[in-house]
């Protein structure tokens, strides 16, 4: 669960902003762990995506392989992201599309980042390159009102 693996992270702190569900009361959080309450998506949370070193996408468990809105808005946001492995992602961002399957690989990859400035740099540019050129709303409501088109194109 994404409690489970955040609470892995030992060397950083993580500053969690929302729900993690229904956390036991007794429950005891690592001292590196901070829990805020949730934000407001549109003006707050692009912020947050910016200012962050690394971001950290976790996604809902029913998701199998595909990826949360987090995928396209952090990078959106010009924020850097780690992603945990959805084979959808790589739809997304191609094989440069930076992926952890365990804890240990994300700590991993946080330390390498973390030590390495220009290489995330380089990635959050690259990121939202693909982001502003591939994926905005004006393009998704022009692809489903192409599909529209030529469904009912026999209507007309």
């Amino acid at each position: 669960n994404r409690l489970d693996i955040l609470s892995r992270i030992k060397k950083y702190n993580v500053h969690f902003f929302g729900r993690l569900g229904d956390l036991p009361q007794n429950i005891k959080l690592p001292n590196n762990f901070f829990l805020h309450q949730q934000i407001d998506y549109y003006t707050e949370a692009p912020k947050i995506y910016n200012k962050s070193k690394i971001n950290i996408c976790l996604t809902a468990e029913q998701l199998i392989t595909g990826v949360s809105q987090r995928a396209f808005d952090i990078p959106a946001a010009n924020g850097f992201l780690l992603h945990d492995y959805r084979e959808d992602i790589f739809n997304i961002f191609g094989d440069s599309a930076i992926v952890f399957k365990t804890a240990q690989e994300l700590n991993e990859l946080i330390d390498f980042y973390m030590a390495n400035e220009s290489k995330r740099f380089d990635y959050i540019k690259y990121t939202n390159s693909i982001i502003s050129s591939q994926h905005t709303y004006c393009q998704r409501f022009n692809e489903i009102i192409d599909v529209l088109e030529n469904k009912y194109a026999y209507y007309n």
